[in-house]
C-alpha cells in the first residue's frame, strides 16, 4: 500500500495497536511525507525547523530521523501520562480500519524520543 495511502485512511483520534494487537495510544497528529531526492533534500536545520511544531517541541532526534520523517511522514500517537510521544512511519503500518490503525511492527520497534 503506497505509504500516502495509509496516511489519507488515518484520522486524530485513532487507536493504535502493535503487531501483537496490544494498545499503544491514540493519534494525535498526521504529517504527510515529501519525497524528494536526496540531493534536493532541504538542510538539515531546515528540516528540523520545519517538524519541531509537529514533533510538539524541541525533542532530540538523530539527523537520520529528522530525514526519514521529512521524507516518508508519520503519524504521532499519545502514549499516556507522562509518557513520550509515540512516531509510526508509513512503511509499519499494516492496515487501517474502523478499530484503528494496526502496524506490522511490536511497541519496542515504534520510535520514542
Amino acid at each position: 500500500m503506497q505509504t500516502q495511502t495509509v496516511l489519507n485512511q488515518v484520522s486524530e483520534g485513532m487507536d493504535v495497536y502493535d503487531a501483537s494487537g496490544d494498545h499503544m495510544g491514540k493519534v494525535v497528529y498526521i504529517r504527510f511525507g515529501e519525497p524528494v531526492a536526496e540531493a534536493d533534500m532541504p538542510d538539515n536545520v531546515t528540516i528540523a525547523e520545519e517538524l519541531t511544531e509537529a514533533l510538539g517541541g524541541s525533542v532530540e532526534i538523530p539527523t537520520v530521523v529528522y530525514g526519514r520523517l521529512y521524507r516518508e511522514g508519520f503519524v504521532r500517537f499519545d502514549r499516556g501520562l507522562l509518557r513520550h510521544d509515540g512516531f509510526v512511519f508509513p512503511t509499519q503500518i499494516a492496515y487501517v480500519n474502523d478499530d484503528g490503525i494496526h502496524l506490522n511492527v511490536d511497541k519496542d520497534e515504534v520510535f520514542v524520543p
